[in-house]
């Protein structure tokens, strides 16, 4: 019984987890990825540990706190004109999120937005 329920090992899994997580967010703003599914399942596991374990006795914060519904779907909106090569409805979108009080970035990952 000396390493039956392997607590590091746990631990240590959680710790991965979390670290994967803050590499898809910034301490800046969300990150909305194109692949917005790898944020939900690493969220996902976070908190099935969480489950077992009570690391976070408040929960785990949750990258949607600060970005509207709206803005998502503008990003999103904005992601496929840039893909369809529509820059003038891209710059168009930017626009309207800088005048909602957004600022997006565009990044390898896809595009980071933060309140101004």
């Amino acid at each position: 019984m000396d390493d039956d329920f392997n607590s590091a090992g746990a631990l240590g899994a959680v710790f991965d987890l979390v670290k994967t997580y803050y590499k898809l967010i910034d301490e800046k703003g969300a990150v909305i990825t194109q692949d917005r599914g790898a944020l939900e399942a690493v969220r996902d596991g976070i908190v099935t540990f969480d489950t077992v374990l009570g690391l976070f006795p408040r929960g785990f914060p949750s990258h949607k706190a600060d970005v509207p519904a709206e803005v998502e779907a503008l990003v999103a909106a904005r992601q496929e004109a840039r893909k369809a090569r529509d820059f003038r409805k891209a710059d168009e979108i930017r626009k309207r999120l800088d005048e909602m009080g957004y600022i997006i970035e565009d990044t390898a990952g896809g595009s980071r937005v933060r309140k101004k």
